[in-house]
């Protein structure tokens, strides 16, 4: 059985904020969905380690890397990044969630 909640706010948030994020289809559910990777300035300012489920970005390549435990480096991915914008609230809602 699906769950379903209700979000209640007091205010709704400023929009017009940019995210850098890409887009992938979720395999478990087929939804395309965006995910913010965490930023750095190149792929040496990376950690030593990464964490699984993380995505990691070098900012002077724009490229997305992932942490590979089974080998224990990062992998370059195909995803791109782009810049969404926030047009409406409940856009700006799902953006700042998935920024955090």
């Amino acid at each position: 059985m699906p769950i379903r909640y209700h979000l209640a706010i007091d205010t709704k948030p400023p929009i017009g904020n940019e995210y850098k994020v890409f887009f992938f289809v979720d395999p478990d559910d087929g939804i395309t969905k965006a995910k913010k990777p965490v930023e750095f300035a190149d792929r040496n300012s990376f950690p030593e380690k990464g964490e699984v489920g993380n995505y990691y970005l070098a900012a002077d390549t724009s490229f997305i890397y992932k942490w590979a435990p089974d080998v224990q480096t990062y992998e370059k991915t195909s995803y791109t990044i782009e810049t969404v914008t926030a047009t409406d609230y409940r856009t700006e809602l799902y953006m700042a969630g998935v920024a955090s």
